[in-house]
């Protein structure tokens, strides 16, 4: 349900168990996400990993999510602002797939000690905290280029949705890309409302 977004539900997705999360997913998705892309985002992590070390979906299940919110948005904006796209589908790849460059970003990492970040595991004399740090391991770097590098290997996508999920953090990107940013909402400007989406779930639903 769109706007089922809250704290609340991000306590909900952090006690649901990776497999009810999966199971989610592929019901939504349909024929829209390919059965090897599925595969590979439950090998690579997408299900378990944080959207986050210290912000919003810092914990085990962010990263799905902050997608999935993203996606909620999305398709809310299309049905309220009569948003047309060149596939109909869009709303929903775009939102979840835009991060899965996060898959690998951060490691967990377990503490004596609770910090403002932690993570409480397991319960009595069983008591863990772990914190999320980034991961110096990965062989791929960046951002939503990596993404698109990421889905590229497994299902084509349209040169709209390559374009929303290349430019979802608007003019955060570099300044020397601000041009080809400029570029790009010219000719998709729901480019603006992925971004706006992003911002809403990271920003204020998930704060």
């Amino acid at each position: 349900m769109y706007g089922d977004s809250t704290q609340l539900t991000a306590r909900r997705m952090f006690q649901e168990s990776e497999s009810a999360r999966i199971r989610e997913f592929t019901e939504i998705a349909g024929d829209m996400i390919p059965n090897n892309l599925i595969t590979a985002l439950i090998d690579r992590g997408f299900f378990t990993a944080p959207a986050g070390m210290k912000h919003h979906g810092n914990f085990e299940g962010g990263l799905y999510w902050h997608s999935k919110n993203v996606a909620d948005l999305l398709g809310d904006y299309t049905k309220r602002l009569d948003l047309e796209w060149q596939n109909g589908r869009s709303p929903f790849v775009i939102g979840f797939l835009h991060d899965v460059c996060k898959m690998d970003y951060y490691k967990k990492t377990y503490t004596r000690e609770m910090t403002d970040y932690s993570i409480i595991e397991g319960s009595g004399t069983d008591l863990k905290f772990y914190n999320y740090e980034w991961n110096d391991e990965q062989f791929i770097p960046g951002h939503a280029d990596k993404s698109l590098i990421f889905i590229g290997q497994y299902m084509n996508l349209t040169d709209e949705e390559v374009a929303c999920i290349r430019w979802h953090m608007g003019a955060f990107d570099d300044r020397n890309n601000w041009k080809y940013y400029n570029e790009a909402v010219s000719r998709w400007p729901n480019i603006l409302y992925t971004h706006t989406a992003d911002m809403m779930a990271a920003k204020v639903w998930e704060r």
